[in-house]
């Protein structure tokens, strides 16, 4: 018969939210902080003690204990990496430690105004080089910006026609980008832009109304195009080699009073909403295998405000955030990997 102590099995530790700065409206960055989670596998624990050690060579040394499957580290250093290991105790002993998980908390640059205005929450994707902002004007067509070598291009509508009710959405899927918006019937359209140019909006198969815009994000070689749902919950309908699989809901409890944004940065998919209290969260899929999306937390804790759905993209280094401020400025907000 084994003992407590060793029927004290371990939980795989696995890093599920970096960078996230603290942040006040419209923009004092503070410190960063980083999210542990990890998986019980025994019924007699008592509680969890958290080590962490500063860098991938550093010593470990506990800094917390804790009887839940997670911990938040907060006030850390922007720009340095930490890595974690946990081990249960109960009465008996403590168990082995689980294996050793390393994030790297970021900073945000601030908010700063882009030039223009906008009704609804803007879209920005990466593209040929650089990102390019789509946002609904005050007259219900869609508008585009891009940042070029010389600076941003300015604003001119995007060709095709078409009008909505709410901001749109972007991504680029095999070379295109692909342009979403709700139309006037609360259906879900696309645009695309080739290389010769934009083809003109046509609805997107699989049926499906919103009440709200739609985001989307390339992962994995699939495109997820997603949406606030009628039951205001978040949905998503994927483009895979044979075509759209149909529309399901996203794990989680998440309300929203507007649509989505998402994006791919550091290795996960992001989907970032508007909360029911105006605060910014995000849910995350990581591209481990069997991986399921880690749950709803807020992005920027103690700030950021938006009466509209958010914005994201990211390049392989820095995560862009655009919102629309309670002023109906543009608001930028970015995260570089060290």
């Amino acid at each position: 018969m084994s003992s407590p102590r060793q029927s004290l099995l371990y939980g795989l530790v696995q890093i599920l939210s970096l960078l996230l700065t603290v942040m006040t409206w419209p923009g004092t960055a503070t410190a960063a902080q980083l999210t542990a989670t990890w998986t019980e596998a025994s019924t007699n624990v008592d509680g969890f003690q958290i080590e962490r050690a500063t860098g991938t060579t550093g010593t470990f040394s506990q800094i917390a204990t804790t009887n839940v499957t997670s911990y938040t580290d907060a006030n850390l250093a922007a720009g340095t990496t930490y890595c974690y290991r946990v081990r249960a105790y109960n009465a008996v002993g403590d168990s082995a430690y689980s294996n050793e998980a390393c994030g790297t908390a970021l900073s945000f640059s601030g908010w700063a105004a882009l030039p223009g205005a906008t009704l609804s929450g803007p879209a920005v994707v990466i593209f040929n080089g650089g990102p390019w902002v789509f946002v609904r004007d005050t007259n219900s067509r869609i508008y585009q910006n891009h940042l070029t070598a010389g600076g941003w291009s300015g604003w001119s509508e995007v060709p095709g026609g078409g009008a909505t009710p709410a901001g749109p959405g972007a991504t680029v899927f095999s070379n295109t980008l692909y342009l979403f918006i709700r139309g006037t019937d609360n259906r879900i359209y696309q645009n695309r832009l080739t290389a010769n140019g934009w083809n003109g909006w046509s609805e997107v198969p699989g049926g499906g109304a919103t009440f709200a815009g739609p985001a989307a994000a390339v992962f994995q070689n699939f495109l997820y195009l997603t949406v606030q749902g009628t039951d205001n919950r978040i949905h998503d309908n994927l483009l895979t080699s044979v075509g759209w699989t149909g529309w399901a809901a996203v794990p989680g409890n998440m309300l929203t009073p507007s649509g989505p944004a998402a994006t791919v940065f550091n290795g996960e998919l992001w989907y970032v909403v508007r909360g029911a209290d105006d605060r910014i969260y995000r849910n995350l899929l990581p591209a481990v295998a069997a991986s399921d999306w880690t749950g709803w937390v807020e992005v920027l804790l103690g700030g950021g405000f938006t009466p509209s759905e958010p914005g994201a993209a990211a390049t392989a280094s820095t995560l862009y955030l655009v919102v629309r401020g309670e002023d109906n400025g543009i608001y930028l907000n970015q995260a570089t990997l060290p």
